[in-house]
């Protein structure tokens, strides 16, 4: 599972990449890349 510092930094390098995994964390991290 990725860690906080790698969800921040996947979401800055490859937030497209890191789309569906990222759901989850997106939630928590509040980002305006979801949907």
């Amino acid at each position: 599972m990725v860690t906080g510092r790698s969800r921040g930094m996947k979401q800055l390098l490859m937030p497209n990449d890191d789309d569906e995994p990222d759901k989850t964390v997106s939630d928590h991290n509040h980002t305006p890349k979801v949907a």
